[in-house]
C-alpha cells in the first residue's frame, strides 16, 4: 500500500547460525509476511546475556519496487 518496511540488523561474522547457518528467515502467507533474524547458536552461562539489535524503518513509497536499485536511494 505505498510502504517501504526496511529492516536492518549487523551479522555476528562467522559465527555458527540454527537452520543451516542462515542469520535470517522469511515466511510468506496469505494473511502476513514474516521478516525473522536469528542470532548465533551459543551456550549461556547463568547471569550471561546476549544482544541482537535490529533497526526498522518505514519509507512512503507510492510505487510499485520492481528492483533492489529502487529501494538503494531508501536505504543509503
Amino acid at each position: 500500500d505505498g510502504l517501504l518496511f526496511l529492516k536492518r540488523f549487523e551479522p555476528a561474522g562467522g559465527r555458527n547460525y540454527p537452520d543451516f547457518g542462515c542469520n535470517a528467515e522469511t515466511y510468506i502467507c496469505d494473511q502476513f509476511i514474516e521478516l525473522e533474524t536469528l542470532g548465533q547458536v551459543k551456550t549461556l552461562q547463568p547471569g550471561e546475556t546476549t544482544t541482537l539489535k535490529e533497526t526498522w524503518s518505514v519509507f512512503e513509497k507510492t510505487e510499485s519496487i520492481q528492483s533492489f536499485e529502487e529501494i538503494e536511494p531508501f536505504i543509503c
